[in-house]
């Protein structure tokens, strides 16, 4: 039995992969409600007022559960949006506000680009990724699935504002990320498509490069995101010419576990000799492998602090996608 009645739900964009659930996430809200009662509870009792007053207990306890909560959303350990909510709440016939962010223009370089690309929107991306870049002085870029966000070992909405407002831009990665997106209707990719972009319009996110699930591509899907997207990107690998770009053909370089960072410093070479873009694309970062094969996509801290070493130390400007599809 389910936790609440599924029938007000909206099946078509409720349904989530198992890649990314957990459990039921209604189940999870109840219990959430119920933890809330126990504290209030707590509350209560500990700071019932005694001749008009409150105990010093109630002012103890009330400002660290208060920090906790605070502290929680904002690293991830409480959820921001429960995603059967956010999910529920908009639709193609429900349109969020367009939000839109300007980027810096394109610095000029003779020796080429490197853009940090990150797919997936995992939590160590924020907590590991993004603290070494901004030390350095560098901007990334982060491919988000609507579904995943606020999920366990995911952003939440409210990291993804506080990098958004650092600089980093934001890349649509679908609504239900479906590995089998190149399969479905035009119907349904439209629907996915522009649910996921009202998602982040409304949670004032800007996102108007488009990120294909799995990689997967097929001339439905490419056609559909042409239409809402300045920018279309799969895992095809290989360099990006700077002058001629096509921004719906954008190659990368996927890092791996097993990737050498010494492959990684020939792909930096080859793109100062060429002066091209070049996208590294980065999933987990410094987390710990349990299983090769479950986590091909990790990369460790120390590796990706030497390869953000190795880009200043050649000199190649960090940039965002936009800041190069959009340059005049």
């Amino acid at each position: 039995m389910s936790c609440f009645d599924d029938t007000q739900h909206d099946t078509e964009l409720v349904e989530v992969s198992s890649f990314f659930r957990e459990g039921n996430p209604a189940c999870k809200s109840r219990e959430d409600v119920m933890k809330n009662k126990k504290i209030n509870n707590l509350v209560q009792k500990i700071g019932s007022p005694k001749d008009g007053q409150h105990s010093f207990l109630f002012w103890l306890v009330v400002p660290l559960i208060i920090l906790w909560l605070v502290i929680g959303y904002v690293f991830g350990s409480v959820s921001d949006t429960p995603i059967w909510r956010s999910v529920q709440n908009y639709s193609t016939t429900n349109p969020a506000n367009p939000f839109f962010k300007d980027y810096a223009a394109l610095p000029n370089n003779t020796d080429g680009y490197i853009t940090f690309w990150f797919d997936d929107a995992w939590l160590s991306q924020y907590m590991v990724a993004y603290p070494l870049m901004k030390e350095a002085g560098l901007k990334g870029t982060i491919a988000v699935p609507v579904v995943a966000i606020g999920q366990k070992d995911y952003m939440n909405w409210a990291q993804l504002r506080i990098i958004q407002d650092d600089g980093w831009e934001i890349a649509n990665h679908s609504l239900k990320h479906d590995c089998n997106m190149q399969s479905l209707s035009e119907d349904q990719i439209k629907t996915d498509l522009t649910t996921a972009r009202n998602i982040l319009w409304s949670q004032k996110l800007s996102a108007t490069v488009f990120v294909t699930p799995c990689g997967v591509d097929s001339p439905t899907l490419r056609s559909e995101a042409s239409k809402l997207f300045q920018g279309y990107r799969t895992v095809d690998p290989g360099f990006n010419p700077v002058d001629t770009l096509d921004p719906y053909n954008m190659k990368v370089k996927n890092i791996e576990n097993n990737t050498k960072v010494d492959d990684i410093k020939l792909w930096i070479d080859q793109t100062k000799k060429d002066k091209a873009w070049l996208i590294l694309l980065f999933h987990k970062v410094g987390e710990p492998i349990k299983d090769v094969n479950s986590e091909r996509y990790d990369i460790n801290k120390d590796d990706f602090e030497d390869i953000i070493k190795y880009v200043q130390e050649n000199n190649i400007t960090v940039i965002t996608p936009s800041q190069i599809i959009n340059k005049s």
